[in-house]
């Protein structure tokens, strides 16, 4: 919505955002042009001669308790039936439907419930798009994604990052292209949607929501508070399983324990010196220059986004699903994915979006979310007669975006290293120019991988601000 005799300005909060990268879901509404604003989700816009009115049209909510299921085996039904419309309708339409299949258990689910319903309509097999690492013996996700191509019907496409041939010199005109700085560091999904059309596939399902739909959240939080000792301990050892990495288990605990007593009125004093350390790390790990960080309030807008979140855990896993599903970070995500999809002439698919699917899972309880330390356990359950057991019951959260950007930065060096050059200028107003020196020289260097983040988004802003003057 842009308003009228207003000139498209740029907007510096949002290249602030950019470089403040949790700062990305500050709200749904603006944009990278201070004149132009976004039409959050759901909401309508009348206009007519005397004013534009935006309104909501619907907005998610809890059910009746009394109209949930109440066993463990009833909702792993309830969830596999309600994916399985889900999928349905999203494979529905003329287009050519493919999948991205990362090996996880969100876009595992979801391929292996689509390559199904095609077979059994005779229009099968589903098209598959994956990225893997050959020379990686050890690579957990190009393991996991052999497990689920080994299953047969798949058509699969496989980016080998051994080999990108090509691939990457298209994948750096698209980084130099990107509509918004956020969608230049999309470097996997371009090379699967490249993939995609290449092979004439118009549309692409893929898992990336799921997180948000079956997050356990504070949910070790709430079983201290009600007693469920057992539960906790076995989830607290469950998430250092899970994610390969975390405090020793008592620790977890500790942390969860203290969270479930300390006192709204105390909570409120330590997430301001919280807030106060979160300001100052940013200045001392991003390439923002102080001076602009000053200027937009970097202080306020890190108050912003934490007001999305209530200051402490919510009492029902339900509840704290609302407040996540309606999190920004949830919107910023999903338009991230339509610009880069429409950048390939591609309609990305989101099943774990769907309405339907949305009302029931919004209402788990934790036990369906965080069980027997495994997150997202309802899926596991309905999912594991379908999925090989290498995915259903994966752990780790490896994967290989930032391999591929990282092989951006070594392709070309010499003409993006020339481009950062040319255009090192326009970085003076945002970016902390000492800083981008040390990131520069550390670039080659064994653990290089925080200097070579901070190299790219210099790049992809240097590349971006002279298609946008303010």
């Amino acid at each position: 919505l842009a308003h009228p005799q207003v000139p498209a300005t740029r907007n510096e909060g949002r290249v602030a955002d950019f470089l403040i990268t949790q700062l990305e879901g500050i709200d749904k509404t603006s944009t990278f042009h201070a004149a132009v604003e976004r039409l959050p989700p759901a909401h309508g816009v009348w206009i007519d001669r005397r004013a534009v009115r935006r309104q909501q049209y619907w907005s998610l909510q809890l059910s009746a308790t009394d109209t949930l299921p109440r066993s463990d085996d009833v909702w792993s039904q309830a969830v596999a039936d309600a994916l399985e419309r889900a999928v349905a309708r999203h494979l529905t339409g003329p287009a050519p439907v493919g999948c991205m299949l990362s090996g996880g258990l969100d876009s595992s689910s979801i391929a292996i419930v689509a390559n199904a319903q095609l077979v059994a309509q005779g229009r099968g097999p589903l098209a598959t798009f994956s990225s893997i690492d050959s020379s990686d013996g050890d690579c957990a996700e190009t393991s996991a994604i052999r497990s689920m191509l080994a299953l047969p019907g798949f058509d699969p496409t496989v980016i080998d990052h051994a080999a990108p041939g090509r691939l990457l010199d298209r994948l750096q005109t698209l980084v130099q292209e990107a509509d918004e700085p956020f969608d230049a560091l999309m470097t996997l999904v371009n090379a699967q949607y490249c993939a995609a059309t290449d092979k004439g596939v118009d549309a692409v399902m893929d898992g990336v929501d799921g997180d948000s739909l079956f997050l356990e959240g504070a949910g070790i939080v709430r079983q201290l508070r009600s007693g469920h000792w057992r539960a906790a301990w076995k989830n607290a050892r469950g998430q250092r399983r899970i994610h390969g990495e975390g405090a020793p288990v008592l620790l977890e605990l500790g942390k969860a324990a203290r969270s479930a007593l300390v006192p709204d009125a105390l909570r409120s004093r330590v997430t301001a010196l919280r807030r106060h350390r979160q300001v100052r790390d940013n200045l001392a790990t991003s390439l923002i220059a102080p001076d602009f960080a000053h200027r937009i309030d970097l202080r306020g807008r890190l108050a912003t986004i934490a007001h999305h979140r209530s200051l402490g855990p919510r009492t029902s896993a339900p509840q704290e699903a609302l407040e996540a599903l309606a999190h920004p970070y949830l919107t910023a995500a999903l338009e991230r994915y339509h610009r880069v999809a429409a950048a390939h002439g591609a309609q990305p698919r989101h099943p774990f979006t769907d309405r339907r699917l949305l009302e029931l899972c919004v209402n788990l309880p934790d036990r369906q979310r965080f069980h027997d330390g495994w997150s997202k356990a309802v899926l596991r359950c309905a999912m594991r007669d379908r999925l090989p057991p290498a995915v259903c019951w994966r752990t780790g959260k490896q994967h290989l975006g930032w391999a591929l950007t990282r092989a951006l930065l070594t392709h070309d060096a010499g003409t993006l290293t020339a481009e950062l050059r040319a255009n090192r200028k326009v970085l003076d107003p945002y970016v902390d120019q000492a800083r981008l020196d040390a990131a520069l020289s550390a670039l080659g260097k064994p653990g290089d991988d925080a200097a070579a983040q901070l190299v790219f988004e210099a790049l992809i802003l240097a590349s971006w601000l002279p298609r946008h003057p303010g």
